[in-house]
């Protein structure tokens, strides 16, 4: 099990040479940790709300209970949302591009630079804010999930998030 395993070196072939390592941009973790936890947590206050009222009846327990309800899902969301963000690490090699990803288990993307087609940026309000950009990285093997969804053109293969 590679729990928070930080030790990306491993997973790059052996004559590689690194021109590039990131993460997402601390800022841009904070905000997407401060407003998915506030998201999650007002959802589920709502649902603890009513369960809660009818359970005791008395609308104050309701409110405690929606109230802690709100809190602890925060807690949990965010610390979620900032080591997901942390885990996900993008290496730039002489050889291609590779995305390392996930919490428990990783999962490693490699892209070789001769199958790179398009490179796409999308900035968006946090992204303006924080004055960082995603940046999709396309090659030529469209995905046939894509084409049954309605979309034209190839699927991003690599999603850099959050970077300067």
């Amino acid at each position: 099990m590679d729990w928070l395993n930080t030790d990306w070196k491993k997973y790059l072939e052996k004559n590689d040479k690194v021109l590039l390592h990131t993460v997402a941009d601390d800022r841009v973790i904070r905000i997407n940790s401060i407003l998915g936890s506030i998201f999650i947590g007002l959802i589920f206050a709502c649902w603890c709300f009513p369960m809660s009222f009818g359970f005791s009846g008395n609308y104050f327990t309701a409110v405690f209970v929606a109230l802690l309800c709100f809190f602890a899902s925060c807690i949990i969301v965010s610390i979620f949302v900032r080591f997901s963000f942390k885990a996900t690490q993008y290496v730039l090699t002489t050889k291609g591009v590779y995305k390392i990803s996930g919490l428990i288990y990783k999962h490693v993307k490699f892209v070789p630079y001769n199958r790179i087609t398009d490179a796409e940026m999308t900035r968006g309000l946090i992204g303006h804010i924080c004055d960082t950009a995603n940046i999709g990285i396309c090659t030529a093997s469209g995905n046939i999930q894509s084409y049954a969804k309605g979309r034209i053109g190839a699927e991003n293969e690599i999603d850099i998030k959050g970077i300067r």
